[in-house]
């Protein structure tokens, strides 16, 4: 019980971590779009944030895989 505690805790977190990168994300680009950023500022907004935003997609995803082992086994 104990692991599957464990296992939905760091889905949650990962899942809560995704969301929020996701949102500041398509937030920031709409945003910068509204006040008519120049196309360097988004290029330079693109490269901070979209590393972040594969990174909490890997970490998810491999806490998804590593889920569905744990829990099913």
């Amino acid at each position: 019980m104990k692991v599957a505690n464990v296992t939905v805790r760091r889905l949650a977190i990962d899942s809560l971590s995704f969301t929020a990168v996701l949102a500041l994300t398509v937030g920031g680009f709409w945003g910068l779009f509204l006040v008519d950023a120049s196309l360097f500022t988004m290029v330079v907004f693109g490269l901070l944030m979209v590393p972040a935003l594969l990174s909490s997609t890997y970490y998810l995803g491999k806490d998804i895989n590593e889920a569905t082992h744990k829990l099913i086994a």
